[in-house]
């Protein structure tokens, strides 16, 4: 996805994101038809500006974190994305900490789970984050 940035007026970066998201949720049907859905939280100077949740079912849980007001913050500017270091000392509180790596889903990266709490970790690419943590 950061590849389709600098372009992302034309709404390629949104329809490459949808495509995404909806080609995981092809492989993990159970996750969205009955899986949890329970508020992330969040904490630190910019918690107000991020939202998040997670999905739970069979084991594996999807988190997900979107950016709140970013065009308050970002202006005009040609790249949408917030600058970690905008995000300070933000936190997300995952639930059920589990060992081991998440699958940052948009990044293409594994993510370890002590740095998952860092929003300014979890955001540098892109502003939001998709990550899949599989059932250990």
């Amino acid at each position: 996805l950061e590849t389709l940035l600098p372009d992302w007026r034309s709404g390629r970066i949104k329809q490459a994101l949808i495509a995404r998201l909806l080609a995981f949720r092809r492989t993990k049907p159970a996750l969205f038809a009955t899986g949890s859905y329970e508020p992330l939280a969040i904490s630190g100077e910019r918690a107000r500006h991020l939202i998040g949740f997670v999905r739970r079912a069979d084991g594996a849980a999807l988190v997900v974190l979107a950016p709140r007001f970013p065009g308050a913050v970002l202006g005009t500017g040609d790249r949408p994305v917030l600058p970690a270091q905008f995000w300070e000392d933000t936190h997300i509180a995952f639930p059920g900490t589990r060992d081991g790596a998440a699958d940052d889903l948009l990044g293409g990266r594994a993510i370890d789970r002590d740095r998952a709490t860092c929003a300014a970790h979890l955001l540098a690419q892109v502003s939001i984050a998709a990550l899949f943590i599989p059932r250990r």
